[in-house]
């Protein structure tokens, strides 16, 4: 049976991933909240989902790729020597 430790280790990607994309929407609502009123921002939401979700989205899988990607050359070397 896999630890839980172990378990997080190998899925570290997926939770870095989704991580990414939450901060993202995240900071995209702060900026609006400060420059204007949370209203604002949600109603920007509301108006431009459809280009900012699929941002987040992307950015969540590149960053989710990228840790993947590191922790697979880290296994490869440790495994190699």
């Amino acid at each position: 049976m896999i630890g839980l430790t172990q378990f997080v280790k190998k899925k570290f990607h997926y939770l870095a991933g989704i991580a990414a994309a939450i901060l993202l929407l995240v900071f995209y609502l702060a900026i609006l909240t400060l420059v204007n009123s949370f209203g604002h921002a949600l109603s920007e939401l509301a108006r431009m989902w459809y280009f900012i979700i699929p941002l987040s989205i992307g950015f969540g899988t590149q960053v989710g790729l990228y840790f993947y990607i590191k922790n697979f050359i880290a296994e490869r070397a440790a495994t190699a020597s």
